[in-house]
């Protein structure tokens, strides 16, 4: 979140030269999210109170000076792979990862206040879902309801618990927004069709993530 590293990212500005501040800052940007999905808040505070230290006295190093253990690694794919817990936390992880496919320009919705983190196997599938919940137990149909893959932004909440063609419909109106834009081309939403684009968003993240891992 921005507001526990803007002193870190005010620092590099002043610090750094015009022709590498857009890559530190994207390199701060990068680790500090993967520190949201491995630590709690005062060890976040305390590890980014350290690099502002470190680099006041010069030093801005490898990657900023940040390097995950493996064990942190692994704890960022897991975090990626399973539930994504309730509240803001769920919000930054899927807004990121979706700026994320945009590459250096992410549009306004992403971040807009009033766009919505859309399930698109909903809270409440009513009648609408029996296809896709046909043979599963209920926390396994919460569990997929959780994942990265059955998630994405939209500008505006709007859909609820309407089923799938028309969620799909909906989403085809939405030209803007990268994920529904992708769930949208998917003829039928299945829990293998969550299960895999959850894979496949948890393995883009962690490539594009490319953090300096220290071995054991």
């Amino acid at each position: 979140k921005w507001r526990q590293w803007q002193a870190f990212a005010m620092l590099i500005a002043i610090r750094s030269q015009p022709h590498n501040l857009a890559e530190r800052i994207d390199i701060l940007d990068r680790c500090c999210f993967a520190l949201t999905l491995t630590s709690e808040q005062r060890r976040f505070a305390d590890v980014i109170g350290r690099k502002i230290d470190r680099f006041a006295r010069g030093d801005f190093g490898n990657l900023g000076g940040f390097v995950f253990k493996q064990i942190q690694h692994d704890k960022i794919r897991n975090m990626l792979s399973s539930q994504l817990p309730e509240g803001g936390k769920r919000s930054t992880i899927v807004r990121w990862v979706e700026a994320m496919h945009f590459g250096k320009q992410a549009p306004r919705y992403v971040l807009d206040p009033q766009s919505s983190v859309e399930h698109v196997y909903p809270r409440n599938p009513g009648q609408h879902w029996t296809a896709f919940e046909a043979g599963l137990e209920l926390t396994r149909l919460k569990a997929l309801r959780e994942l990265l893959g059955n998630l994405c932004v939209l500008p505006r909440d709007e859909l609820g618990n309407a089923g799938w063609d028309e969620k799909r419909r909906e989403y085809m109106r939405f030209k803007s927004c990268k994920f529904a834009q992708e769930i949208a081309k998917t003829k039928l939403w299945t829990p293998d069709i969550v299960q895999s684009r959850t894979s496949r968003l948890v393995e883009a993240t962690l490539k594009f993530l490319d953090l300096e891992v220290e071995k054991d």
